[in-house]
């Protein structure tokens, strides 16, 4: 089966021809009004993005510095950042079973905590610590739900 190739292109009877000068000026005026309109609609998109970009600012440069720290932060302070205190958090994180009855992380969570152990009184402790993955997670996982 062979395509003709000949005829391509050279049938312009099916596009309406332009009689005079006038309505090649009004098609023209119109392509430029339908430009300006476009164009006054990219701006204000623009806009409302450079507002949006710039009233986050604060917030992206928090959370560079945030991910970017090396610091744990306590269950307590974690806690605050969902809004809530460090013994609901607690309970939370055990009844979704991401905290044992111990409150140290199921081995499956580890990469959002880290556990120290200290010592006082001559008694050894596990502390449960948040890393700055973990306080992002957290913030998600559990924002809204106290």
């Amino acid at each position: 089966m062979a395509i003709e190739t000949s005829n391509l292109g050279s049938d312009l009877s099916q596009y309406p021809k332009i009689t005079t000068e006038i309505e090649e000026n009004q098609i023209v005026e119109k392509a430029m009004m339908i430009l300006a309109r476009q164009r006054k609609e990219l701006l204000r998109i623009n806009e409302a993005q450079s507002k949006q970009l710039t009233e986050q600012a604060p917030k992206v440069e928090g959370y560079d510095d945030l991910m970017g720290s090396h610091g744990l932060y306590s269950v307590a302070e974690a806690a605050k950042t969902i809004g809530t205190g460090r013994n609901r958090l607690f309970d939370l994180l055990r009844k979704a079973h991401i905290l044992n009855g111990f409150n140290i992380p199921f081995q499956r969570w580890m990469v959002y905590f880290e556990v120290k152990t200290t010592v006082r009184s001559g008694i050894e402790y596990k502390v449960t610590y948040v890393n700055p993955k973990g306080l992002v997670w957290i913030n998600r996982k559990f924002k809204g739900k106290v």
